[in-house]
């Protein structure tokens, strides 16, 4: 639809999109583009040292799902799979689990 775009502002475009419809939506428990600082508190968009989910679900038996978009060719690594699960943790303590989704459309 956008062939002029970098990949850069194809992904961005892709996560403001996604975060638009379940923003409208309305979903409880549901929350896109969320900053975690590294101590478990809320943070401001693109704080230094917090991380950002690009979207979290607390399911009703409190299992955290953190989904996280990828349209490039890089992949989640376990490394940060591992840093956004600690700080999802540190965020939401009560959890009784974390689960880390990578999310990639098909080609």
């Amino acid at each position: 639809m956008n062939p002029l775009l970098t990949r850069q502002q194809l992904g961005t475009m892709i996560h403001v999109d996604i975060a638009h419809t379940f923003i409208a939506r309305a979903y409880p428990d549901v929350r896109v583009e969320f900053s975690i600082s590294s101590t478990g508190d809320e943070a401001d968009y693109g704080e230094k040292g917090s991380a950002r989910l690009d979207l979290f679900e607390l399911s009703p038996n409190q299992t955290v799902c953190v989904y996280d978009y990828k349209t490039g060719s890089a992949g989640l690594s376990s490394k940060r799979a591992l840093f956004l699960a600690r700080y999802a943790k540190k965020f939401w303590p009560q959890s009784n689990g974390i689960i880390i989704i990578q999310v990639r459309p098909i080609k």
